[in-house]
């Protein structure tokens, strides 16, 4: 519509201001999750096969996925990897654990960066997207009381 093409256009503009006020980079954090299969062990093992000079190996084009699977969750700044977590297999993300995950961080910010969030100087702000689990009212919430402020994210 006609209102998210002028939201998203604001946003950008907002973001393209704080991308040139100086440390805007190095104090941001993104979040993204993403499914690992697990792989077939007995599926895996019938692909291989022994090749010998001058034949050609048979090529396995795609391989079997199985339904077994974990959600991942990575969250990261300009230095690299903040903090990661493996969810049980076949749990989704829901607001309460997003908020577990937002305390786990917390931690591993103070951790390894050595820094708090609610340092008026070097605090960090949050670049997630608009997944329901992100942005639930728990979740908000969460985010200020552990005083992590949340970047805008176009619709």
């Amino acid at each position: 519509s006609d209102a998210n093409k002028e939201l998203r256009i604001r946003i950008c503009n907002e973001l393209l201001v704080k991308f040139g006020i100086n440390n805007f980079l190095p104090r941001l954090i993104t979040v993204d999750e993403t499914w690992i299969y697990w792989r077939n062990e007995e599926t895996f093992s019938q692909t291989k096969c022994w090749a010998g000079g001058g034949i050609s190996r048979t090529t396995n084009v795609s391989r079997t996925l199985t339904p077994e699977k974990s959600l991942a969750v990575f969250f990261w700044d300009c230095k690299g990897v903040v903090f990661w977590c493996l969810l049980q297999q076949g749990q989704t993300m829901t607001s309460e654990i997003y908020c577990t995950l937002l305390d786990e961080l917390k931690r591993n910010v103070q951790e390894k960066r050595r820094r708090s969030f609610d340092s008026e100087n070097h605090g960090f702000q949050l670049l997630q997207d608009n997944a329901r689990p992100h942005t639930a009212r728990a979740t908000s919430q969460k985010l200020q009381d552990i005083n992590l402020p949340s970047l805008p994210h176009p619709p």
